[in-house]
């Protein structure tokens, strides 16, 4: 019978499922790891199940762990919310576990978070930094690995332009991406207007990796526009991309957010589509999540941000 779970265990438990390993969920809640093998222990004892499988020196989380999962999150959650009860000089209490796709975080979170920030400041008499609000470990990654994490409870929130289909998370709209389609500056299409993509036919594409937004919007609405096309090659860099386009690789497709900050803008063309093509931009977050204060305040900032 679980009548004794205390929030120490529960803390170690969300810890050790997001670290993967005791010494890691040791190191970041600053004590030893024979504690947190204890209070882990203790916590499997309480429930009489096991919340974790041991696979090659890592503790993986098991199925009864996954459904203790959204409980412990909410507990904790509300414990911190607790904690502060009272405390006039704050309307908001713990931070957000955030994090980015690879456009989003890299182009546009450094202001949101510094204009989150600012308005937040004007609810709280104290002056706290946005790293106070956030978790200073924001994870900017692919759309595919993103989802996982969210999923697995790692992060709170998510920013994609990605597609996500996963039962358990859902999506709110908050602004649009207009997509840009480059190409060497000796292509016979650099420069011109009104370009279909069928006229495209034939020519060798570079693509980000797979489970990126950007590969899964070329594949599901530039590619079936284009007869016959070839991917070159694949690159985990947007950066890199932009270089292979500018030294005779083939095209690329990418958020003119994304070209527009290059320092090599100039040194590939672009191509002027006759349909523009623009893709959604989206705050992902797992149906089960408990909102607190805190985080829905930040969904409600990010849907009012003036992409």
């Amino acid at each position: 019978m679980a009548s004794n779970i205390t929030i120490k265990q529960l803390n170690v438990f969300a810890h050790v499922s997001k670290y993967g390993t005791l010494s890691e969920a040791a190191s970041r809640l600053f004590i030893s790891k024979a504690a947190v093998s204890l209070a882990l222990s203790d916590l499997e004892k309480q429930l009489g199940h096991s919340v974790f499988d041991r696979v090659n020196n890592r503790l993986v989380i098991n199925q009864q762990g996954k459904q203790l999962l959204p409980l412990a999150d909410e507990l904790l959650a509300r414990y911190t919310e607790i904690e502060s009860f009272g405390n006039t000089q704050s309307q908001f209490s713990g931070s957000i576990k955030l994090g980015a796709s690879q456009t989003i975080g890299n182009h546009l979170l450094p202001y949101m978070l510094a204009n989150f920030s600012q308005q937040l400041t004007q609810y709280d008499d104290r002056e706290r930094g946005v790293d106070l609000f956030v978790d200073p470990d924001i994870k900017i990654t692919n759309n595919d690995i993103l989802c996982r994490q969210i999923l697995e409870y790692k992060i709170d929130i998510g920013l994609t332009e990605g597609e996500v289909k996963h039962p358990d998370l859902i999506t709110l709209p908050f602004g649009e991406d207009e997509m840009v389609v480059i190409c060497p500056l000796d292509n016979q299409y650099a420069g011109k207007r009104n370009v279909d993509l069928a006229q495209l036919s034939g020519e060798r594409w570079l693509l980000r990796e797979h489970g990126s937004g950007s590969r899964d919007y070329f594949l599901n609405y530039v590619a079936p526009s284009i007869a016959l096309w070839q991917e070159a090659y694949q690159f985990s860099s947007t950066t890199a991309i932009i270089n292979g386009v500018c030294a005779g690789l083939g095209l690329s497709c990418m958020s003119n957010h994304s070209l527009d900050s290059s320092r090599i803008t100039e040194q590939v063309g672009k191509i002027y589509l006759r349909e523009p093509l623009r893709r959604q931009y989206s705050i992902v977050i797992h149906k089960q999540k408990y909102r607190t204060p805190l985080l829905n305040r930040f969904i409600e900032f990010v849907q009012r941000w003036d992409v």
